[in-house]
């Protein structure tokens, strides 16, 4: 058996939620490139190594965000 560690990637969505107009919204992006061009999708990525779940999630949306998004 190796002595190195197996690197294994972790892959995770982001679902965030908003009442507005007394209404749920989630945030859903379009997506940009193939496959699934043009289609809807929620924000997402891959964690890095030794990347905690909650700093990957402020991560991957702050890398995504577009100009025009309320903040």
């Amino acid at each position: 058996m190796s002595s190195e560690m197996e690197y294994v990637a972790l892959s995770l969505d982001v679902v965030c939620f908003a009442i507005i107009d007394d209404e749920l919204s989630v945030l859903l992006l379009q997506r940009a490139y193939d496959p699934f061009a043009s289609l809807w999708a929620l924000p997402g990525g891959v964690a890095h190594k030794d990347e905690r779940l909650p700093d990957a999630a402020r991560r991957l949306l702050a890398e995504r965000r577009t100009p025009g998004l309320a903040r």
